[in-house]
């Protein structure tokens, strides 16, 4: 063969060659590179070539992470709603990416693909992203949403604040479709969203409760708790009407003050008010048995002594009479018929009581820790005079009375005012610092008893004045005078158990014991003498030492005057007193005292009388401190 045919033939069958070269090559290639991606494939400016689809998801998940910079804005007019794509469930298509992405370039005519194949090595293919929505993360998203911006209605409300009641309006709340708001997004969804932004349709939530029923119903409860109740017992009443040993001027024989009655202040009235403030059931009603727990221990006695348990003292030890059956107070309606006084501004309501076991009536008495004497004390008199009378009066009418825990005890309004029809007699009675008889003379020398008795029981003194003159019965500077309607002696209970205050006496002494759980330990520690003007102030110091280890330390005094008829400016106290009168304070060891002719000196003598006290153990029980002592002039006191 020639040179020139061979030639030919190789130039004819090079580009034989090189196809077949191409095709070879071309098939290597795919046949090494089949699960990836063929090069030179990107998406969103990131090579893809050569990974495998898991790769691929990848690439695409952290193409997701991105969108948490596309900020997603929902109008819902008066609330807006912001988030971003990625908490709002947009995705990457990750499956859709890989797919498309292991297809780039390997499709179309089968002869073709090769020179498609040459066409990798010199171009870039840019694979395009689709977005699918999250709906379970969408959805959570806008619960979130809803929790953080939008709100459930709030319920108006109404509530007590100091001593009025006061209601407080409510406010709409908006909730919103969430599915809906899925729907509306999904809608918007495109590969070139720099942000996403569309309205949604809010749902407005209002309260259940007008809020105008909540203010006509607090203003109802301000009006009808404004004052005060006065109530009454049917049935049980004292009618008595007392005049005492120290006032100016005597009440005639037959003179009554009415029924035995207790006073319900506003804000006792509030703390019964029970709210209903349901959806067509907005009102208010009294609380039953808060009530009676109130009222019960306030209304003791009532009915004889078989309708009654009560406590007796046996050898100085407290015991509890059963009885046949219990009258207390009150009835079941009691409730009502205080809601109906209190809606008619009546002032004043009278219950009615009920019966109760025996046995009711003693678990009550054993609840109040009445078990051991704390504290006695013992005044000593001359015998069979009229004042030993009015005091037997006395003492007999404070029997038996229970002070419970943080209750005063008002020894005036107790016994009320004394008079000749309850057959006190006249004594002797300082009036104007001056010794005169008056009905009722010589209470005070139980006034004093009581309160040497409660200041060993440890307990507050809330009221209390000692006598204008010192008689020498009584401990200088720590005993206590009482007139009608002032002074009184006021005494608080301020343990955690009851006092039983149980007065006896003799023909020439009066004792007051009281009886309780022993809580503190008492100690006089002496007093002191100071002057105010011609007057000589008396303190004398307690201390408490209570069963936490918390000791106080407080004080009583009295202040006695120069000289009878004689006040802290050592001026006559009535026009009908000259300076050169001689006036005796007498009675039973009492004080003697004379006034100078014209000079103004003065002399005391003291006389001998006797007194005894007898503290109890120490304590078992803490008690809180006393509130300040106040103390009330009056026109007279007594001796």
């Amino acid at each position: 063969m020639s040179t020139r045919r061979r030639l030919a033939l190789i130039a004819g069958s090079a580009p034989l060659a090189v196809l077949v070269f191409l095709f070879a090559a071309w098939g290597i290639d795919t046949a090494v590179s089949g699960d990836r991606v063929v090069r030179n494939v990107e998406v969103d400016g990131i090579s893809l070539g050569g990974l495998d689809r898991g790769e691929v998801e990848a690439v695409a998940g952290d193409l997701s992470d991105g969108l948490d910079r596309v900020p997603v804005r929902m109008d819902g007019g008066s609330r807006q709603l912001e988030s971003d794509a990625l908490a709002m469930g947009v995705r990457v298509d990750d499956a859709g990416l890989a797919e498309a992405a292991l297809d780039a370039r390997r499709g179309g005519f089968v002869l073709a693909r090769p020179f498609r194949w040459v066409q990798t090595f010199f171009s870039t293919e840019e694979i395009g992203v689709d977005y699918v929505l999250d709906r379970e993360a969408t959805l959570g998203e806008i619960d979130r949403l809803i929790g953080d911006e939008l709100s459930d209605p709030i319920e108006p409300t109404i509530e007590l604040r100091g001593t009025t009641y006061v209601a407080t309006p409510g406010s709409n709340g908006a909730s919103l479709d969430a599915a809906e708001v899925a729907n509306t997004l999904a809608g918007e969804l495109r590969p070139d969203a720099s942000e996403y932004e569309f309205d949604i349709d809010l749902v407005l939530l209002e309260p259940e409760l007008p809020s105008s029923e909540l203010t006509d119903l607090a203003d109802e409860l301000n009006a009808v708790t404004a004052n005060e109740l006065v109530v009454s017992i049917e049935g049980f009443g004292s009618g008595v009407a007392t005049d005492d040993e120290d006032t100016e001027d005597e009440a005639s024989d037959d003179e009554t003050e009415g029924d035995d009655v207790v006073t319900i202040r506003p804000i006792d009235l509030r703390t019964w008010v029970e709210l209903s403030a349901e959806p067509g059931a907005v009102g208010w009603s009294l609380d039953a048995d808060a009530i009676g727990e109130w009222l019960e221990p306030r209304f003791t006695g009532l009915g004889d002594e078989n309708q009654q348990a009560r406590f007796n003292v046996v050898d100085e030890v407290p015991v509890i009479i059963p009885a046949d059956e219990t009258v207390v107070c009150c009835d079941d309606d009691s409730a009502d018929r205080i809601r109906a006084a209190m809606e008619a501004d009546a002032g004043e309501v009278e219950l009615a009581t009920r019966v109760t076991t025996s046995d009711a009536g003693v678990a009550e008495l054993q609840a109040l820790g009445i078990i051991e004497q704390v504290a006695t004390f013992t005044t000593n008199h001359s015998c069979c005079e009229n004042r030993v009378t009015n005091i037997h009066l006395i003492a007999d009418e404070v029997r038996g009375v229970v002070i419970l825990p943080g209750e005063r005890f008002s020894l005036n309004e107790h016994v009320g005012r004394r008079t000749s029809g309850e057959g006190y007699l006249p004594a002797g009675a300082i009036a104007q610092g001056v010794l005169e008889a008056q009905v009722g003379g010589g209470v005070s020398q139980f006034a004093t008893t009581i309160f040497n008795a409660a200041f060993f029981a440890g307990l507050d003194f809330i009221e209390y004045q000692s006598h204008s003159l010192y008689f020498s019965r009584y401990p200088r500077g720590r005993e206590a005078t009482i007139s009608w309607p002032k002074p009184d002696l006021v005494l608080e209970n301020n343990t955690d158990y009851a006092v039983l205050v149980w007065p006896t006496y003799t023909d020439t002494s009066i004792t007051v014991s009281m009886y309780s759980t022993t809580n503190v330990e008492v100690t006089d520690k002496g007093r002191s003498e100071g002057s105010r003007g011609f007057c000589t102030v008396v303190t004398t110091f307690r201390e408490r030492v209570f069963s936490d280890g918390t000791v106080d330390n407080d004080s009583v005094f009295g202040v006695y005057r120069p000289a009878a008829g004689r006040d802290c400016n050592n001026n006559p106290t009535r026009p009908d007193l000259e300076p050169s009168t001689t006036t005796t304070v007498a009675g039973d060891g009492g004080a003697t005292t004379t006034a100078g002719d014209g000079g103004g000196e003065t002399t005391t003598t003291v006389g001998g009388g006797d007194t005894t006290a007898t503290t109890a153990p120490p304590a078992t029980t803490a008690t809180t401190a006393p509130p300040a002592t106040t103390t009330t002039a009056a026109a007279g006191d007594g001796g």
